[in-house]
């Protein structure tokens, strides 16, 4: 059976996988009945179980809203490379394209990509494109 991942308890499932509740929580350094109302969606994870799961390569981020991977994700070379000729291709022989224009339109298209994916993150690219008048 494939768990909801609608609900905060819901993703914590899916991290917890096939350990028990106690076993769990004994990683996360807090009691089974809390991890229990957390997956019940009774109550919020706390600043201590969220960093406990961010030591463990857990997205907090993907843990309280959904958004994004639900793993840490480490800076991927071949990722940025991909970014980066998408931004060079997309402002190639625009002169008045400066490299720090360059450069903050590759961080925030990173940030997107880390977030939302590669595509989300290329549609962001051509869209600033588009909307800086970059095109002849």
């Amino acid at each position: 059976m494939k768990e909801d991942d609608s609900t905060i308890g819901g993703r914590l499932k899916i991290v917890r996988g096939g350990k028990t509740q106690k076993e769990f929580a004994l990683e996360l350094d807090i009691s089974a009945p809390s991890l229990q109302k957390y997956e019940l969606d009774e109550s919020v994870p706390g600043g201590l179980a969220l960093a406990k799961l961010a030591e463990k390569g857990i997205n907090v981020n993907w843990i309280l809203t959904g958004k994004g991977s639900m793993h840490i994700l480490l800076p991927d070379d071949r990722l940025l490379q991909e970014l980066a000729f998408k931004v060079f291709v997309a402002t190639r022989g625009k002169d008045d394209v400066s490299e720090v224009k360059r450069a903050k339109l590759l961080t925030r298209a990173y940030r997107i990509a880390m977030d939302d994916g590669l595509k989300a993150a290329e549609e962001y690219v051509d869209k600033m494109v588009d909307v800086l008048e970059y095109y002849s």
